[in-house]
């Protein structure tokens, strides 16, 4: 599978358009830990966790609910790749607006981060695990509508009466990862999932101006030399990150201040070639938009 190179100039423009917090949404999840380094009591090995799913622009830990209903996995994955799914309700966050009495100037939204607390005892695999949601298809299409305004909403062109101008319209697949590590470091196996980033150097302990390597996964194999993929990245600084390719899908990310950051890579696979699963979007748009995140947190 070779993503067609003639779509690379549009994704870096509307990438570099979301590489802002204060720009489009996106989607994380937070692994938050006082015992991120796997030795959480002297008599046994022992890793305590809490995950909660984040959504908005601010990457710790999130501006906005997301609704349930958008998740399509809640999942741990274990060093070797084995997943365990974790329980949640899709119809949380389906309604998350509430009036405040007679009160002017002021709105209420009372919603659920989805948050869990993990824990890891002596017997459980030692390395690095992984906390992962899942963010089911879904198209985005933004144009000129026939009185000249600039419009977006989640339909496909086919729905849109009119329009002067189409500017942009693709299909999204989102996920998003944090890590923990359980005892000894140990590079993480694929889990065979469609598009993934795993993190070839510990994220656990990592401190400002260090670099950690990342290497993007199709379908539990490193992407080849034809798949051209896109990183980018942002923090709660809002300063830079220094972003080096090196290699098919491989990156090293330096991150210059403490504090949370939200590591992206992206992939645009023509719909043929996307799997069985998007085959219903045929016609409709060219190709699959694959993004996926890893939330990570600097130490000074």
């Amino acid at each position: 599978m070779k993503p067609a190179t003639s779509k690379i100039l549009t994704l870096a423009l509307t990438f570099g358009l979301m590489n802002g917090s204060a720009a489009a949404h996106d989607l994380w999840i937070n692994a938050m830990s006082a015992g991120n380094d796997g030795h959480g009591g002297e008599a046994a090995l022992f890793s305590a966790v809490v995950t909660s799913v984040g959504w908005g622009h601010t990457p710790m830990p999130l501006s906005e609910f997301l609704p349930g209903a958008r998740i399509s996995a809640y999942r741990v994955i274990a060093p070797a790749g084995d997943i365990l799914d974790l329980p949640f309700d899709a119809e949380v966050n389906a309604s998350v607006s509430y009036d405040l009495g007679d009160a002017t100037g002021i709105s209420l939204q009372a919603g659920d981060a989805l948050m869990r607390r993990l824990v890891l005892h002596e017997d459980a695999a030692q390395g690095a695990w992984r906390v992962h949601l899942g963010n089911p298809a879904r198209v985005f299409t933004t144009w000129i509508d026939a009185d000249g305004n600039r419009r977006s909403a989640a339909r496909f062109v086919d729905e849109i009466e009119d329009p002067q101008q189409i500017i942009s319209s693709a299909v999204s697949v989102r996920d998003a990862t944090a890590w923990w590590r359980h005892g000894t470091w140990q590079t993480p196996e694929p889990a065979g999932l469609t598009f993934e980033m795993l993190p070839m150097t510990d994220p656990t302990a990592l401190r400002a101006g260090e670099a950690l390597d990342v290497q993007l996964y199709w379908n539990g194999a490193a992407l080849e030399a034809g798949q051209l993929a896109l990183f980018t990245a942002f923090g709660e600084s809002g300063a830079e990150a220094a972003i080096t390719e090196t290699g098919a899908g491989a990156a090293s990310f330096s991150l210059p201040e403490p504090g949370a950051w939200v590591l992206r890579g992206m992939l645009e696979v023509p719909v043929a070639e996307a799997g069985p699963d998007y085959a219903e979007f045929a016609g409709r748009v060219e190709a699959i938009r694959f993004i996926t995140t890893q939330a990570v947190t600097i130490r000074p």
